[in-house]
């Protein structure tokens, strides 16, 4: 087998490191790579090679500037928690960092056909406006009355794993689930709230229930404490509505510029090689190392493997390894289409006074959720423009993927003139990301358990990414930072 090239920083006379393959250049296999090659002098030799299928590395993160528009193709914006914000810094973001728009910020929920706004303070399932709830339109008398005497629900059991739509039932009624929690949750994972695990998406609430016996006291206490938001960027509100935006931040030219720093870092390395437009075939468990193999190249032989890609992918690539692959093709994904519409402000009749508008199930549309890119950060749109994001298919409506993209936008176009009073946008395009939506299952947990023990019984093999202990940018910053420190350690 042929070694690859020497890195142009690489001496002649260099002893022999170990070799990691990295496969995958999404965010987890950049941050991995990253992470592997920025270890201490000192540290034992450690040669990475990142492979990635596409021409590009980023994976789903994707921002493409096209003159004063700014489209954003996956995730628009990072959370910051301590591991996205420490790589930013090492990465010398800080000062880009841009918070999001403080005059938008909330969500709205369509109801019969009309956008309302989430009520002040609700975020998810924390109601830290308990006084919103009762005046909401979103509820009838009897649905308010039921959401506020969440106070007084008592907890359920200490080691359950209920599903989203259990939970949300139990501690604020049906009506308020359906109409208030189901949509926000849907407009995150794309998933049917019946069945994803809060236990393995939003554990959080678990722990205000058993912590403080009710959400509504678990918001008390954290207002009355003055527990804010913190990180890079604005001071977070202690009540943002729909969601804690005031912990999300981006960067002037898109959320890619993370991704794009890393591949910039990692390109500039010792003992690094980046080889886009490389497929992995497979990896095969070796006597005392793994065989890489290359789709038209020679097979490669690694000490250590880390499997950056989807569990689906993964489980393709790793059809030798016995009932690992069966573990990780347990792991559902769901796929989904993003139809990215601009429009003039003016041809659109709705204020747009939000970040954003979710979809309940109970209205019959097409649409899971209406992001309005433009008014959550500035420089996304032309002054007197807005760029919108409208998502569709998900686990509940994965028929929509078979259509084609015109019918997506002439659905689309028919959505937003109905919701928003929009005129025909200036321009459309769709983006499909096929399987790329992890759905974190109830039962997730222990299924990932049985992962570990299985990835246990193939040494040098690891895995990372978003299909396993978080979807958000910072869960998959922290997990492959985590790999990469177990492979440096091995």
């Amino acid at each position: 087998m042929p070694d690859p090239p020497r890195h142009r920083h690489e001496p002649d006379d260099a002893p022999t490191p170990r070799r990691v393959a990295v496969i995958g250049g999404g965010l987890a296999g950049l941050v991995a790579a990253h992470r592997l090659a920025g270890r201490p002098p000192g540290s034992p030799k450690i040669e990475v090679s990142l492979f990635e299928a596409s021409d590009r590395f980023g994976g789903i993160l994707r921002s493409v500037r096209d003159g004063e528009w700014l489209v954003e193709h996956g995730p628009d914006m990072l959370q910051t928690k301590p591991a996205a914000v420490s790589l930013i810094e090492r990465l010398g973001l800080e000062g880009q960092a841009i918070g999001t728009e403080t005059r938008y910020r909330g969500a709205l929920v369509l109801k019969d056909g009309k956008p309302v706004p989430v009520p002040s303070g609700f975020a998810l399932m924390s109601p830290n406006r308990p006084r919103s709830l009762a005046t909401t339109p979103l509820l009838r008398p009897a649905g308010r009355a039921r959401a506020i005497a969440e106070a007084f629900v008592p907890p359920g059991p200490p080691d359950a794993d209920p599903s989203v739509a259990d939970f949300a039932r139990r501690r604020f009624g049906v009506e308020a689930f359906e109409r208030l929690v189901e949509p926000l949750v849907a407009g995150i994972y794309t998933g049917d709230a019946e069945r994803i695990s809060l236990r393995a998406t939003l554990p959080r609430f678990l722990d205000d229930e058993r912590r403080h016996g009710s959400l509504t006291r678990a918001a008390t206490s954290r207002r009355t404490s003055g527990s804010r938001g913190g990180g890079i960027g604005p001071a977070a509100a202690d009540a943002d509505t729909g969601a804690r935006y005031g912990e999300f931040l981006s960067f002037p030219d898109g959320i890619a510029e993370l991704t794009d720093r890393l591949a910039e870092r990692l390109d500039a390395a010792d003992r690094v090689f980046l080889r886009p437009s490389t497929p992995v075939t497979a990896v095969t468990p070796a006597e005392d190392d793994w065989r890489v193999a290359i789709a038209d190249g020679p097979e490669e032989r690694f000490d250590d493997v880390v499997l950056a890609v989807s569990a689906a992918v993964a489980a393709r690539l790793c059809v030798t390894c016995g009932p690992l692959a069966d573990r990780l093709a347990a792991l559902r994904h769901a796929s989904s289409a993003v139809v990215i519409t601009r429009h003039r402000l003016a041809d659109v009749g709705d204020p747009l006074a939000a970040f954003g508008l979710v979809v309940p199930t109970a209205e019959n549309r097409s649409a899971i959720a209406i992001s309005f890119t433009s008014r959550k950060f500035p420089g996304r749109a032309p002054e007197g423009h807005v760029l919108l994001r409208t998502f569709l298919g998900g686990v509940k409506k994965p028929s929509l993927l078979e259509r084609t993209d015109e019918e997506l936008i002439e659905m689309t176009r028919r959505e937003l003139a109905e919701i928003l009073d929009a005129k025909p946008p200036d321009h459309a395009e769709v983006v499909r990301w096929p399987g790329a939506m992890p759905q974190y299952e109830v039962g997730h947990l222990e299924r990932i358990a049985e992962l570990d023990r299985s990835v246990a019984e193939s040494p040098g093999l690891h895995l990372c990414g978003l299909s396993y202990r978080g979807v958000g940018i910072a869960d998959v910053i922290a997990e492959a930072e985590k790999t990469a420190e177990t492979v440096a350690e091995r």
